[in-house]
């Protein structure tokens, strides 16, 4: 089974916005979101600053355990 938290904790580590965009793709892919949604997130990454990418690597990975996401 996926673990996306361990996406998150990486996606944290990270020092550049570029790095936590590559980890993010990487999580997105491995995720079994549908393919709409894939897209629509690998989208969305390419124009958030990093704490915004922080904060929605959490979310997408509550999203993937079935956990609701309030914004």
């Amino acid at each position: 089974m996926i673990n996306l938290n361990d996406y998150v904790e990486r996606i944290w580590q990270c020092e550049t916005e570029d790095e936590k965009r590559v980890v993010f793709a990487e999580m997105v892919n491995a995720s079994h979101a549908t393919k709409a949604k894939k897209l629509q997130t690998l989208r969305a990454i390419q124009s958030l600053n990093a704490q915004k990418l922080d904060s929605l690597a959490v979310n997408y990975a509550m999203a993937g355990e079935g956990l609701r996401v309030l914004k």
